[in-house]
């Protein structure tokens, strides 16, 4: 399968912190809710994932990076849930937004997602975001080999 699979996480940052990653980008630590499309943003390292397995949550710390320097994803379209008392994992649920990133793709990078070179995924509210009233779904592109790229993947056309 094509997709890259972040699946029911969802970005809960203590705080925001800047670092100096490299000569070329400045690293800033961000909270989902100040997400924006045409933001890059790099993995998290394997000590920002914080995994409650008693509750199947995980939360991650995603650096935001600028798109011309070296960075492992771009986001291109957030969208929100619609509202609902529990939070309920169903597979149903997870293909139906990949259904939607998967639409808006093309709009983004330029060519549809299934003819284009590059990957998508998404990152979803857990358990306890979904408690404290999160929605909000964002769908990313990478590469897909993993590869880090140092520009940004709007109108690509690749």
């Amino acid at each position: 399968m094509k997709y890259r699979w972040v699946a029911m996480m969802m970005l809960a940052i203590l705080g925001v912190s800047c670092s100096q990653q490299d000569s070329q980008s400045i690293v800033v630590d961000s909270e989902v809710n100040d997400l924006l499309v045409g933001m890059c943003f790099d993995d998290p390292s394997e000590e920002d994932i914080i995994i409650d397995e008693a509750r199947n949550t995980a939360a991650d710390n995603f650096p935001i990076v600028d798109c011309q320097a070296l960075h492992d994803n771009e986001i291109y379209y957030i969208f929100n849930l619609p509202e609902a008392k529990e939070y309920v994992e169903t597979e149903t649920l997870l293909n139906s937004m990949l259904d939607v990133c998967e639409d808006k793709f093309k709009g983004y990078v330029g060519k549809s997602y299934k003819k284009s070179y590059y990957e998508m995924s998404v990152l979803t509210p857990t358990v306890t975001s979904w408690e404290d009233g999160d929605r909000e779904v964002v769908c990313y592109a990478f590469h897909p080999n993993g590869k880090k790229i140092d520009f940004p993947l709007k109108d690509i056309n690749e």
